[in-house]
């Protein structure tokens, strides 16, 4: 009986030691989220130091001419410099044609290069009817050279048929496509 006794007690005191851990573990976890309080360095490059929702951002040239436009429904910026996109839409203009670049998600690194997960889709807007379409998963864009470039399956399809690819480099000033292996399709010349 003394037995039972004693290891009553020890449970209770194994219980009541780990309610007080968990407790304190939990009041600590809230104490990090009040307004004022402190974050470690880890977590402070996972918290956003400002964000922005239903964005639109102009890129103008040294005459104030617009030939860039970002939009989406939240950027969120990072103290490491890193800038998370959500449904982003991307325009560039050209002489006498835009090219308009979607996704689920991106992300920006620096100010010189945005990266695009999720259902990305190019266009290239022009007069014409036979418009250029091109869907992949990921895509990298290079703002200072205006070149797209992914190592992801490719599909580029236009009224005229459809191409599929792995890999492919879009330069954007120069009107120029190149797919980079594994190229198959159905494209009927006129």
């Amino acid at each position: 009986m003394q037995f039972l006794k004693t290891k009553s007690k020890s449970t209770l005191t194994v219980l009541g030691l780990t309610a007080l851990v968990i407790s304190s573990a939990l009041w600590l976890e809230d104490k990090k989220n009040l307004p004022g309080s402190v974050a470690a360095p880890s977590e402070q490059l996972r918290q956003a130091d400002y964000f922005m929702e239903n964005y639109n951002i102009t890129s103008t040239d040294i005459n104030g001419n617009a030939f860039r436009w970002l939009s989406g429904t939240r950027l969120a910026h990072f103290p490491n410099g890193d800038t998370s996109l959500s449904n982003p839409s991307l325009q560039f203009r050209q002489q006498d044609q835009h090219w308009l670049v979607v996704a689920k998600n991106g992300e920006f690194k620096g100010d010189k290069k945005i990266i695009l997960d999720g259902d990305v889709k190019i266009q290239q807007l022009n007069g014409r009817t036979n418009i250029l379409n091109i869907k992949t998963e990921h895509l990298d864009i290079s703002l200072d050279e205006n070149i797209a470039s992914t190592d992801e399956k490719v599909t580029v399809s236009n009224e005229n048929g459809e191409i599929n690819a792995t890999g492919m480099n879009l330069n954007l000033d120069q009107r120029q496509l190149r797919l980079l292996s594994k190229v198959k399709g159905r494209y009927v010349f006129e």
